[in-house]
Protein backbone atom coordinates (compact mmCIF):
# COMPACT_ATOMS: atom_id res chain seq x y z
CA UNK A 1 0.00 0.00 0.00
CA UNK A 2 1.36 3.40 -1.01
CA UNK A 3 1.38 5.95 1.80
CA UNK A 4 2.43 9.60 1.64
CA UNK A 5 5.94 9.58 3.07
CA UNK A 6 8.69 12.16 3.29
CA UNK A 7 11.32 11.26 0.65
CA UNK A 8 14.16 11.24 3.21
CA UNK A 9 12.23 8.90 5.50
CA UNK A 10 11.37 6.68 2.56
CA UNK A 11 15.05 6.50 1.59
CA UNK A 12 16.08 5.67 5.16
CA UNK A 13 13.56 2.84 5.36
CA UNK A 14 14.82 1.49 2.04
CA UNK A 15 18.39 1.55 3.37
CA UNK A 16 17.69 0.21 6.88
CA UNK A 17 14.63 -1.98 6.17
CA UNK A 18 16.62 -5.23 6.10
CA UNK A 19 18.30 -4.32 9.40
CA UNK A 20 14.86 -3.66 10.94
CA UNK A 21 13.67 -7.04 9.63
CA UNK A 22 16.51 -8.98 11.26
CA UNK A 23 16.68 -6.87 14.42
CA UNK A 24 14.69 -9.43 16.40
CA UNK A 25 12.70 -6.69 18.13
CA UNK A 26 9.28 -5.21 17.33
CA UNK A 27 9.83 -2.09 15.24
CA UNK A 28 7.49 0.23 13.40
CA UNK A 29 7.66 3.64 11.75
CA UNK A 30 4.80 6.11 11.39
CA UNK A 31 4.63 8.96 8.90
CA UNK A 32 3.74 12.49 9.99
CA UNK A 33 0.03 11.63 9.74
CA UNK A 34 0.31 8.68 12.15
CA UNK A 35 0.07 6.00 9.45
CA UNK A 36 2.33 2.95 9.54
CA UNK A 37 4.90 3.08 6.78
CA UNK A 38 7.08 0.30 8.20
CA UNK A 39 6.08 -2.59 10.46
CA UNK A 40 8.40 -5.55 10.95
CA UNK A 41 7.38 -9.18 11.41
CA UNK A 42 8.27 -9.23 15.12
CA UNK A 43 5.76 -6.42 15.63
CA UNK A 44 3.13 -8.30 13.62
CA UNK A 45 3.75 -11.45 15.67
CA UNK A 46 3.46 -9.53 18.94
CA UNK A 47 0.23 -7.84 17.82
CA UNK A 48 -1.10 -11.10 16.33
CA UNK A 49 -1.78 -9.61 12.92
CA UNK A 50 -0.35 -9.49 9.41
CA UNK A 51 1.93 -6.69 8.28
CA UNK A 52 -0.30 -5.85 5.32
CA UNK A 53 -3.23 -5.28 7.72
CA UNK A 54 -1.28 -2.48 9.39
CA UNK A 55 0.79 -0.83 6.66
CA UNK A 56 -0.75 2.37 5.37
CA UNK A 57 -3.29 2.58 8.16
CA UNK A 58 -3.47 5.05 11.02
CA UNK A 59 -2.40 3.67 14.39
CA UNK A 60 -5.69 4.65 16.07
CA UNK A 61 -7.72 2.78 13.43
CA UNK A 62 -5.74 -0.42 13.89
CA UNK A 63 -5.43 -0.22 17.68
CA UNK A 64 -8.59 1.50 18.98
CA UNK A 65 -7.68 0.72 22.60
CA UNK A 66 -4.95 3.37 22.54
CA UNK A 67 -5.51 7.06 23.09
CA UNK A 68 -3.60 9.64 21.07
CA UNK A 69 -2.68 11.67 24.16
CA UNK A 70 -1.35 8.57 25.96
CA UNK A 71 0.64 6.98 23.12
CA UNK A 72 4.39 7.53 22.97
CA UNK A 73 4.67 7.33 19.18
CA UNK A 74 1.80 9.72 18.54
CA UNK A 75 3.04 12.15 21.21
CA UNK A 76 6.44 12.14 19.54
CA UNK A 77 4.79 13.06 16.23
CA UNK A 78 2.59 15.77 17.71
CA UNK A 79 4.87 17.33 20.32
CA UNK A 80 8.36 16.12 19.42
CA UNK A 81 8.63 14.29 22.77
CA UNK A 82 11.22 11.51 22.85
CA UNK A 83 10.50 8.21 24.57
CA UNK A 84 13.22 5.65 25.31
CA UNK A 85 12.65 2.04 26.43
CA UNK A 86 8.89 2.47 26.67
CA UNK A 87 6.77 -0.67 26.24
CA UNK A 88 3.01 -0.91 26.05
CA UNK A 89 0.58 -3.70 25.20
CA UNK A 90 -1.87 -2.80 22.44
CA UNK A 91 -5.14 -4.60 21.80
CA UNK A 92 -6.31 -4.80 18.21
CA UNK A 93 -9.73 -5.28 16.68
CA UNK A 94 -10.78 -8.03 14.32
CA UNK A 95 -9.81 -7.09 10.77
Amino acid sequence: MEVDTDPELQAAIKIFGHFFDVLGQPFSVLNAEGKHIYYNQENADLDECHRNEVLGKHMLNIFPSIHADDNEMLKALQYGEESVNHQKKLLHTER
